[in-house]
């Protein structure tokens, strides 16, 4: 797909269509079409069109005021959401072509350009400035409905243990599917209201009993060759997600679980016992505390 975009002091097109800001997410998808990912984290939506090298985040689908175009192919992994390619579209200011290499030069008091250099240190461009409407993604009900996989599944004796691989099969490798989202399933979930806001200072317990029941089979076992426990892991925040890090609430207890991973060649965790960690050295890892 090609995108144009065009811009002056007083306006913004994307392919022709107007755009005004804050944006809402439809408008967005009307023009580059669906995104390809998606992720809530800290109270904000991210959304990345990876083809186009396209990115923007925002609190709520009616109030976009940013929209990223990257015009260097991201090398860091400090979001894990940032567009997979970068910007290769045309980008006329003021009627002029920009090349997208020279776009760190451009020096403008519009307020509807400001360019930028992202943390990741990517070059990058942003847009700000007017409208709202109402937006309700369509979620499958079955979404969250667990199904089998047709594989052995393991049985964990550490629940903790178990969320820990789950956060390195659904989070990091994107093997174990779907990958849960809080906010998704407390707007399908119909046996009662799950109210984020008010609950999330505790584990919510509907999305401990969704990890609980969902199997691990030990074919993905086998793809598991390190754990790294941290306090802003996805999974912590999608069970507890005003968890302030504080307290051994995901302290694992049993480390027996090992024993279905056979690749697992390192870890790094929560505990400071000297002695389990050498228990796990014991048995080929490489184990570490935080």
């Amino acid at each position: 797909m090609s995108v144009t975009v065009e811009l002056n002091d007083t306006s913004l097109t994307i392919n022709g269509k107007g755009i005004t800001f804050p944006v809402h997410l439809n408008d967005l998808t009307d023009i580059l079409g669906k995104h390809d990912r998606r992720e809530h984290i800290n109270s904000l939506w991210r959304v990345a069109w990876d083809d186009l090298g396209i990115y923007c985040d925002f609190a709520t689908w009616d109030n976009i005021y940013n929209v990223l175009f990257f015009v260097s192919a991201p090398e860091s992994d400090l979001w894990k959401l940032l567009p997979k390619s970068h910007f290769s579209g045309t980008l006329i200011v003021d009627g002029k072509t920009v090349i997208p290499e020279n776009l760190q030069h451009i020096e403008r008091e519009a307020i509807m350009l400001r360019a930028m250099r992202h943390p990741s240190g990517n070059t990058c461009f942003g847009f700000t400035a007017g409208k709202n409407f109402a937006y309700k993604e369509e979620i499958p009900k079955d979404k969250y409905k667990i199904k089998p996989d047709g594989g052995k599944a393991i049985v964990f004796s550490d629940f903790n243990f178990k969320l820990l691989v789950i956060e390195e099969l659904m989070y990091n490798q994107e093997l174990l599917k779907p990958k849960f989202d809080l906010y998704e399933f407390a707007e399908i979930y119909d046996k009662r209201k799950i109210d984020i806001e008010e609950e999330g200072y505790a584990m919510i317990p509907e999305a401990v009993e969704y990890f609980r029941n969902l199997p691990v089979s030990e074919e993905l076992a086998g793809k598991v060759t390190e754990l790294y426990q941290d306090g802003g892991n996805d999974i912590y925040g999608e069970i507890f997600p005003f968890w302030d890090g504080e307290d051994d609430t995901f302290d694992i207890k049993s480390y027996e679980d090992v024993k279905h991973f056979p690749n697992l060649k390192k870890m790094v965790l929560f505990c400071d016992d000297e002695k389990t960690l050498n228990e796990l050295r014991a048995k080929g890892i490489e184990a570490q505390t935080l």
